[in-house]
């Protein structure tokens, strides 16, 4: 008999909200201060990535190896004869790859790494419905194709109210960056079904472009009688009342709309004041 865990990295925003009741196991991805590394989620905050975010250079990169191993090795001694692992795209991160090469040569177990294309909880959706199949009764090659047929309809949409942490990062062209900083627009990014981020508009000041950025989303959803939407921020103190009043208006067909931190490692990218909409049509 089939016994399958579902396994996901950190940058998947796989929060305890979104995460419910499924039982979904995490890698964590490394943080990078100085010659110093951390474990998403495990040894270190947000709040201490964004001071160390003023003197110092902050990165995120991939899960060590032996994280991978130890967590492998845990689900195979709890009796798990299959695994899924949900990842973010492998066209802005490594974390698929490297998966990916440590499982195949992982013995008593059949594991698959699915490369969703997407980040934070456009992936992360993909690992819930996986769950929910899981608990439906599914076998492992029909989740399997079932997150093939369906990984694309997720997705996350997001603003920041500075491109500088994106520039250093290599995510967005420093002169393009620069001067969208200069003229203070602000680009509401998305991901492609390529797996990498196109500008889908842009708004002049950060207000303007949350806005945008809920009508990008709602856009995203607008034709169907379900849907899931969350709201995510790194560590915004921007006026969520407001925020949400907005978003709720949009999204009238949601059955509940939550605000989420997105993880530490992608707070790296975005600074505090990152702000996004993650949209699920299925």
């Amino acid at each position: 008999m089939e016994k399958i865990a579902i396994v996901v990295d950190s940058a998947t925003d796989v929060t305890d909200y979104i995460r419910g009741d499924h039982n979904i196991f995490r890698i964590p991805l490394q943080i990078n201060i100085g010659d110093k590394s951390y474990t998403d989620g495990v040894d270190i905050t947000g709040e201490e990535v964004f001071q160390a975010m003023e003197t110092s250079k902050v990165s995120s990169s991939l899960p060590g190896g032996e994280v991978i191993e130890k967590l492998f090795n845990d689900i195979k001694e709890q009796g798990y004869t299959h695994a899924i692992v949900v990842t973010i795209t492998s066209a802005m991160s490594g974390t698929y790859n490297v998966i990916r090469n440590f499982t195949e040569a992982f013995e008593g177990m059949k594991i698959a790494v699915i490369d969703t294309l997407r980040i934070s909880v456009g992936a992360g959706y993909v690992a819930v419905r996986a769950s929910e199949k899981l608990e439906a009764g599914y076998t492992f090659d029909e989740i399997l194709k079932d997150i093939e047929d369906t990984k694309l309809n997720a997705n996350v949409f997001f603003t920041l109210s500075t491109l500088d942490y994106l520039i250093k990062g290599g995510r967005i062209g420093a002169v393009a960056g620069t001067v969208a900083n200069v003229l203070n627009l602000r680009p509401v990014i998305s991901v492609s079904d390529e797996g990498v981020y196109y500008t889908c508009a842009k708004a002049r000041g950060y207000q303007k472009a949350i806005t945008k950025t809920i009508d990008a989303a709602y856009d995203y959803v607008k034709d169907l009688d379900k849907y899931r939407v969350v709201l995510l921020h790194a560590d915004s103190k921007m006026d969520f009342a407001k925020i949400m009043a907005y978003a709720k208006s949009k999204f009238d067909k949601a059955e509940e709309i939550s605000i989420e931190k997105i993880s530490v490692a992608l707070s790296t990218h975005s600074g505090r004041e990152g702000f996004g909409v993650g949209v699920s049509r299925v």
